[in-house]
């Protein structure tokens, strides 16, 4: 009689799926980011103006803005508040 042996298999990540979420998050990222300066540019300020307003750096915003960056919900809701 042989012994039956169980092998252990340790599920491998998906990395397909991982990229594409990661992709998904970066584009509505980008997507709020240009409405977000579309919001600015329509209630005429600058970025240094919007950043005094709201205390959020002007580069931070400038990088969301470009889909390069991410903000802080509360700086988030800091520029939601002055642009609405």
């Amino acid at each position: 009689m042989q012994a039956k042996h169980s092998v252990m298999v340790t599920p491998v990540p998906d990395y397909a799926l991982i990229r594409q979420k990661h992709s998904t998050v970066e584009t509505y990222a980008a997507l709020i980011g240009e409405e977000m300066r579309l919001a600015r540019v329509n209630a005429k300020f600058s970025l240094r103006q919007l950043g005094d307003l709201t205390g959020v750096r002007f580069d931070l915003i400038q990088r969301f803005e470009a889909g390069k960056g991410v903000l802080a919900k509360a700086e988030l809701d800091a520029i939601i508040g002055v642009l609405t």
